[in-house]
């Protein structure tokens, strides 16, 4: 049996795994040490030290970082690795891949909640979406769903979650995401999603759809998983 570690190897290993966070989402990312030094204000020698788990970095400093990161600062400092949202599932996709009649039965076979966060960003508003968009703007609907998604994270230890399909053109949010859920990407033909797009036209998130499809499709590999969406044998059926 190992003898269980000294006060300053816990640290010394605490430290490296903050590191090691840190330089993950650099790589990830494609985020020089430099860029990310000048995007914190931290020193890139500062940076170079907590890479390599030498850096006992303030909590202030540690704030600087994880905010030019875009992730949440409790990501960097938790104590160990966990399965990512293991009681909560995600679903991802393009509109018309399915996400919310595959997440309603998914939500009814495991007996857990279902919650659509677009539902959940029009409680956080007041106000229906697309009213949302025409009064508030781009970047406040995108704070209505960080709000939204925090709050379903919060009260919902168990729940299949559909996610709007630009979510994840948000770096903070779709991380939030990541953290809290296993995430699953729906795929579905291009004739599905521009069907289900076309039913939505009077819709103002529907302007701005074709730019957010292709930002989408840059993410899809970083999913945990994916699956299709329901579908015929020739074309995958749209959500209604």
């Amino acid at each position: 049996m190992n003898a269980p570690l000294t006060a300053a190897q816990q640290e010394s290993a605490y430290l490296a795994r903050l590191g090691e966070r840190v330089r993950a989402w650099r790589n990830e990312n494609r985020v020089t040490r430099k860029v990310l030094a000048q995007s914190s204000g931290v020193s890139e020698r500062y940076l170079a030290q907590l890479e390599v788990g030498e850096g006992n970095i303030s909590v202030l400093l540690l704030r600087k970082v994880a905010r030019a990161m875009s992730v949440p600062v409790e990501r960097l400092v938790r104590e160990e690795e966990r399965a990512a949202g293991a009681e909560r599932i995600a679903l991802l996709g393009l509109r018309g891949a399915g996400k919310s009649t595959l997440g309603k039965k998914l939500a009814e076979a495991l007996g857990a909640p279902f919650v659509e966060l677009d539902r959940e960003v029009e409680k956080e508003a007041g106000a229906r979406l697309g009213e949302v968009f025409a009064m508030y703007g781009q970047d406040a609907f995108r704070r209505f769903e960080r709000r939204a998604l925090e709050r379903v994270l919060r009260e919902e230890p168990r729940a299949v979650i559909a996610a709007g399909g630009s979510l994840v053109t948000d770096p903070g949010t779709y991380e939030l995401l990541l953290e809290g859920c296993r995430c699953v990407w729906l795929k579905a033909s291009l004739r599905s999603i521009c069907r289900a797009s076309s039913r939505r036209a009077t819709c103002a998130r529907s302007k701005a759809a074709p730019p957010r499809w292709a930002r989408s499709r840059n993410c899809w590999q970083t999913g945990t998983s994916s699956m299709p969406g329901p579908a015929s044998p020739s074309i995958p059926r749209a959500s209604p």
